[in-house]
């Protein structure tokens, strides 16, 4: 048998292409164009180049071919759909020779040439403005070229007014989980205002891919797999917020990673949903282990900049990725969060790490926590309210923890001492005998804080 050809087109920074604008309608419609070159659009065009179809999620498509040519030209049509769909996103692409039952190898190679690719390229800059030529008034990258509304003197780029015409479309399974702006969410929210920003990616993919994916109808399976387990996991969290009659709007889905945006009171609802959802997914009909997952979340005041929200996910998102729990071979689903009182942060980890080097002392959070841990504090806290512990009390843990260990400690004894009797097992329950517990690596750490901060969004 002739050797074949691979090729593999993969979007360009697909979250600064979508989360440039501010404005739901413009991330929205980003999102939605991005889904439909992906799983529409490039797949037909890989029919036409007389190819056929590997894989096609996350912004990924893979598709092999009889002769390097087609491969090639495949490449150059995918970037000129890109193009013309979106006026500024871009694609990286590679292709590679697939002889005859060595898809490990010739995926591997194929994979290194898609990353020298991107390497190359140039980062796309600010254009500027001029006496002669207006900024985009949505996303304030590109040159204004069009009237945004026709009653209001704002002026928007082509790629915003691409994203613009495509806001009213998306995948059908979507179209139920869609609010019109950030500000509806919050006004849902209890207190009142604040949006959750939940970021959800499978912990080490590709690795996954390399090991169970060893042959071309294993990794098309896999993909397909991976795929759908998050989709259903998304639509499950959303399911149940919605039941509880709450606006949610999924930003993106698919291959492996989710954005989506809610009420911050119902973050726990959606992970459980999700969670639950997930664990009963089964890939490469069970011939292949669940791959874990990661999620970082920010719960901020809706009116807080989306791009920020994005930008703080994802750094509590690595933080999370990164949790270790001593004596267990296989890393947990985990959770990173913040919640941000303040108009604008640098760096929420950096932040942390601040404390600690100035109190000389433990860290006031236990974050990242494993999804388990994260849950329980929403039991914990509606433990302590249905026990009618007094939220004064509850918030006067909060100082404690930024003072040197032993002091806090003496302030917790002193704080359960004066407690009444059924308020202070219920402290002891939640919180411990002690103020602090070892943490990972021979840390000190405590979830004091993190009750106090959720008390007011658990109803």
């Amino acid at each position: 048998m002739a050797d074949q050809w691979l090729a593999i087109v993969d979007a360009d920074k697909i979250h600064d292409y979508v989360f440039s604008p501010h404005e739901l309608k413009l991330v929205k419609g980003g999102s939605f164009l991005q889904w439909r070159l992906n799983t529409l659009d490039l797949k037909r065009k890989v029919l036409e180049s007389r190819g056929r179809l590997v894989s096609a999620s996350g912004g990924t498509v893979v598709a092999r071919f009889e002769t390097a040519e087609q491969a090639q030209g495949f490449c150059r049509i995918a970037a000129s759909e890109f193009h013309q769909k979106t006026s500024i996103a871009t694609v990286s692409s590679a292709v590679e020779r697939f002889p005859s039952g060595e898809w490990s190898e010739a995926k591997l190679k194929l994979d290194a040439l898609l990353e020298l690719d991107k390497f190359g390229k140039r980062a796309p800059c600010f254009r500027g403005a001029g006496p002669f030529w207006a900024t985009c008034q949505a996303c304030g990258m590109q040159s204004a070229a069009h009237a945004y509304y026709p009653s209001e003197k704002k002026w928007i780029c082509d790629a915003c007014r691409f994203r613009k015409e495509e806001s009213g479309k998306g995948p059908r399974w979507l179209r139920p989980y869609q609010v019109e702006t950030f500000e509806d969410i919050g006004t849902a929210a209890k207190p009142e205002n604040y949006m959750a920003f939940v970021y959800v990616d499978l912990d080490r993919l590709g690795r996954y891919m390399r090991d169970h994916g060893t042959t071309q109808e294993r990794w098309k399976r896999l993909s397909r797999d991976v795929n759908s387990a998050i989709v259903a996991s998304v639509v499950a969290g959303c399911e149940t917020v919605k039941k509880a009659e709450a606006p949610v709007q999924v930003l993106l889905a698919g291959g492996d990673d989710a954005i989506v945006v809610l009420p911050a009171n119902h973050i726990f609802r959606f992970l459980q949903s999700f969670s639950e959802r997930y664990r009963m997914r089964r890939f490469l009909a069970g011939d292949a282990p669940q791959p874990t997952y990661s999620a970082g979340v920010v719960m901020a005041h809706s009116h807080y900049p989306i791009f920020e929200f994005r930008r703080l996910a994802e750094e509590l998102l690595r933080s999370a990725k990164q949790i270790d729990r001593e004596g267990e071979k296989i890393k947990p689903a985990s959770v990173d969060f913040a919640i941000l009182t303040a108009s604008m942060t640098d760096s929420v980890l950096r932040d942390r790490d601040r404390l600690v080097r100035r109190t000389l002392g433990p860290r006031r959070t236990a974050s990242p926590y494993t999804l388990d841990e994260f849950l329980r504090l929403e039991e914990h806290v509606r433990l302590l309210k249905d026990e009618g512990v007094p939220s004064a009390q509850v918030r006067r843990l909060y100082p404690m923890v930024y003072q040197g260990e032993m002091q806090a400690e003496l302030d917790y004894l002193y704080l359960l001492s004066r407690l009444q009797k059924n308020h202070r097992q219920a402290l002891l329950d939640t919180v411990g005998p002690c103020l602090w517990r070892n943490g990972p690596h021979g840390s000190r750490v405590t979830e004091a804080a993190d009750l106090v901060e959720i008390w007011h969004f658990i109803q």
